[in-house]
């Protein structure tokens, strides 16, 4: 008894000295390779206040700081579980017990994961309600903060919010994906990219890309956003869609106005900016456009191209001047392909009904009409108006080709809406053309034949008379034919005139040589080509041969 008395008053006299190595006022002369806070066994070092446990270090390359952090943290080395966690912030892997890799810095952050691996959350409530999911990314403010699955991104205040089911999303930018429940595989960038996205709790692969601000923002009901497959890159590049797919927009407000439009193209600032439902649409350049927003399959390339039909492309603006290209423009024609052919294309017939005009063409008032952006460009286009050029009037030749019924001369392009205008194919007109050049030369060649004919028949005939005795050369008058000509007339020479040099003039009514020609040597009979310049009338031929007196003829001729 003595003993244990003496032992106890042992201990009160060093206490004070005891308490003396680590004052809690603070200490002095302290030595770093002696004197630490920590443990000197493997047993974990916690933190408490108020007897709750703020703070923990172990073995298990875990660390926790902040009330309740990592407060059910079970590791087990064996397993490889509960282990390489750091949480710091109050609540911060709270009920975390065998999930491992995982960081966690703000308040509750990741607070209700479990056995979930591989996390990262930064920020109040980032991630907190994940429990088994794993590879998640949150930086900021409740961003990925209910969200269950796994291999997501979100870095900024609430993006990805609300995803529950979503996996392999990227969300970077506040609100970014905000309303998106189920939706994965999507990427948004930016200032609430795609904040009203789809809502569902359904699971569906988004697969959408949004980069910029408000890019595929979606409308304000996001369980009308059910679009998937677009890609928009600038800011507020297809803000509003919602059911369209498969739409591709790069640029400032790209199709800004498309709602449920599938399949279109824009490339450029404010590109398609009036399409709202149309589909397989393309425009490529700034304000390339559409003129109504309903349109398929309409194409406008190039600055301020402003299509204005289904099924059809537009290159350039009005004020273009040269579309140019190394090589002719090609246009599919295999015969493998072509079906019922005939041989029933129009040639004189129908271009005889043509008239060809020049004109000037008001560009500002087309532009106008296309619904192209004229701002600016008034002078321009006025300017460009009063260059004159040639070819015919559309609604003409429609007129000319319903005439003729020639219904697969498909040249006219007709509007088929307020907002289309005419328009030709002159190419086309290559076909009827060549059709009538061989009539032509069909014609000319019947003509020839009969010409020959005649002239034989009157060689033969003149034969007959000289040799009666009927013809007198002595008379001075020349033997020319075919009366009236076109294009030229034959003479017969006298015997004693072949082989001599003369002089061969054409004469108008007025006495004026029109035509004069050298003859080195007569033949028995020589062509004189009539100028094409000449007018239908009477002329006189006259023959100066050397040695002889002159010998003349009346020709007629008609054209």
């Amino acid at each position: 008894m003595k003993k244990s008395l003496s032992l106890f008053a042992l201990c009160i006299l060093l206490q004070p000295l005891f308490a003396q190595d680590w004052s809690l006022t603070g200490n002095a002369g302290t030595n770093p390779a002696t004197h630490f806070l920590g443990t000197t066994d493997n047993q974990p070092l916690t933190f408490r206040r108020n007897n709750v446990q703020a703070g923990l270090i172990d073995g298990y390359s875990n660390t926790f700081y902040g009330s309740s952090a990592g407060l059910n943290n079970v590791p087990n080395v064996l397993l490889f579980q509960g282990q390489s966690n750091t949480g710091i912030g109050a609540g911060a892997l709270r009920e975390n017990t065998t999930g491992k890799l995982n960081t966690a810095l703000g308040s509750g952050a990741l607070i209700f994961n479990t056995t979930g691996t591989a996390n990262t959350a930064l920020g109040e409530g980032a991630l907190g309600t994940c429990v088994t999911a794993g590879s998640n990314t949150a930086v900021g403010h409740s961003s990925l903060a209910n969200c269950t699955g796994s291999a997501n991104t979100a870095v900024g205040d609430g993006a990805l919010a609300t995803a529950t089911s979503v996996s392999n999303s990227v969300a970077l930018g506040a609100g970014a994906l905000s309303q998106n429940k189920a939706g994965s595989r999507g990427v948004a960038i930016g200032y609430w990219a795609m904040f009203y996205a789809d809502n569902t709790t359904s699971t569906f692969n988004n697969q959408n890309v949004a980069v910029g601000f408000e890019a595929l923002r979606g409308s304000t009901t996001p369980a009308s956003n059910t679009g998937n497959r677009n890609t928009a890159i600038g800011y507020q590049a297809l803000t509003i869609r919602t059911s369209g797919d498969d739409n591709t927009a790069i640029g400032n407000q790209t199709m800004y106005s498309a709602t449920t439009g599938s399949a279109n193209t824009a490339v450029g600032h404010l590109a398609l900016l009036s399409l709202t439902s149309g589909n397989n649409n393309t425009g490529i350049g700034r304000y390339a456009n559409v003129s109504t927003g309903t349109l398929t399959n309409a194409t406008a390339l190039g600055y301020n191209a402003s299509v204005n039909a289904s099924n059809k492309v537009r290159l350039g603006n009005s004020s273009i001047t040269v579309v140019e290209g190394q090589v002719p423009y090609t246009s599919p024609s295999d015969a493998r392909f072509k079906r019922d052919v005939e041989e029933d294309v129009l040639g004189l017939d129908l271009i005889l009904k043509l008239r060809p005009v020049s004109y000037a063409f008001d560009r500002l008032a087309f532009a106008k009409h296309v619904k192209e952006d004229v701002e600016g460009r008034e002078s321009e286009l006025t300017q460009a108006s009063r260059t004159r050029t040639v070819g015919f009037l559309a609604q003409e030749v429609e007129g000319s080709v319903k005439e003729t019924g020639f219904a697969a001369f498909d040249v006219v392009h007709v509007p088929d809406g307020p907002t289309d205008n005419y328009g030709l194919a002159y190419a086309q007109f290559v076909v009827p053309l060549v059709k009538a050049v061989q009539e032509l030369h069909a014609e000319n060649e019947a003509l020839k034949e009969e010409l020959e004919a005649l002239r034989n028949t009157l060689s033969d005939r003149v034969a007959q008379l000289e040799g009666s005795g009927r013809i007198d050369r002595s008379t001075g008058q020349l033997l020319v034919y075919p009366v009236p000509a076109r294009d030229q007339v034959r003479i017969d020479m006298d015997q004693q005139l072949i082989g001599r040099s003369a002089t061969l003039e054409l004469i108008d009514p007025n006495g004026q040589c029109v035509q004069r020609r050298t003859i080195a040597s007569l033949g028995a009979s020589m062509d004189l080509q009539l100028s094409t310049n000449l007018p239908s009338g009477s002329y006189t031929v006259v023959l100066r041969a050397v040695g002889e007196a002159p010998r003349s003829a009346h020709v007629v001729i008609a054209r």
